[in-house]
C-alpha cells in the first residue's frame, strides 16, 4: 500500500497544509504505570532493540477527539487515536492509531484550529523505547514547557512506562500484549492507576 498526499487550503486560499498519510493505521493495545526506578527493567531488556530520543510534543483536543503533534528528528507527525475498545473483557486499551507525516508545522496550529480543535499541552518527552517485534516497552518523562506547571504529587517523581503491541486486531494484540506483561512482572511491580 503506498502513501498518498493530502493538502488543504484555507479560505482565503493563502495556506497550504500537505500532509503526507503514511499506511499505518493498526490496532495498539497497551497497558501502562509508574516506576521511581528505572535501571532493573532497562537491565532486563538489554538485549531488546533499544532507542533512545528527545521529542517536542503538542497535544489538540476538541473535546471528543484528541491529536498528538510531535515532533521528530526525522519529520514532524500527527498522531490521531480512535476511542479505546469498550470490551470489558479486555486487560489492556484498544484502539485504533493513525500516524501521518507532515510537511508543514508553522501553520498547522491554525490549521487544527479551523477544525475546532485547541492546543491542551505542550512539552519536551524524553523516551527510551525496547522493541522486540510487534511488543514494545516505553519508558518516558515529560517536561512541560510552561515552568509554574506544577506536577502531580502521585506521579510527579516517577517515569510513565507503557507496554504496548501493535497488530491487525485486539485479539492478537492482547496475546502478544499478555506474554510480555508476563516477562515484565517477574522483575518489576509498577503502579498502575485506574483506567475507569
Amino acid at each position: 500500500m503506498r502513501s498518498a498526499e493530502w493538502s488543504h487550503w484555507n479560505e482565503a486560499g493563502d495556506i497550504c497544509i500537505k500532509i503526507y498519510l503514511i499506511p499505518s493505521r493498526m490496532i495498539e493495545c497497551s497497558v501502562f504505570g509508574y516506576l521511581e526506578e528505572v535501571d532493573c527493567i532497562c537491565n532486563h531488556l538489554r538485549l531488546y532493540k533499544r532507542t533512545d530520543r528527545t521529542v517536542n510534543e503538542s497535544i489538540y483536543s476538541n473535546g471528543l477527539n484528541t491529536l498528538l503533534v510531535s515532533e521528530e528528528s526525522d519529520g514532524v507527525y500527527l498522531v490521531s487515536r480512535g476511542a479505546p475498545d469498550r470490551n470489558k473483557n479486555r486487560m489492556s486499551l484498544c484502539s485504533k492509531v493513525q500516524r501521518s507525516r507532515i510537511r508543514t508545522l508553522d501553520t498547522l496550529g491554525m490549521f487544527l484550529s479551523s477544525l475546532g480543535f485547541e492546543l491542551v499541552r505542550r512539552g519536551t518527552v524524553t523516551s527510551t523505547v525496547f522493541e522486540k517485534g510487534p511488543a514494545h516497552v516505553e519508558i518516558s518523562r515529560y517536561a512541560p514547557e510552561e515552568s509554574g506547571c506544577r506536577e502531580d504529587k502521585k506521579t510527579g517523581g516517577y517515569h510513565l512506562v507503557k507496554v504496548f503491541a501493535t497488530a491487525e486486531n485486539a485479539y492478537d494484540g492482547e496475546k502478544i500484549l499478555s506474554k510480555m506483561i508476563e516477562e515484565l512482572e517477574d522483575q518489576v511491580q509498577l503502579l498502575r492507576p485506574s483506567i475507569k
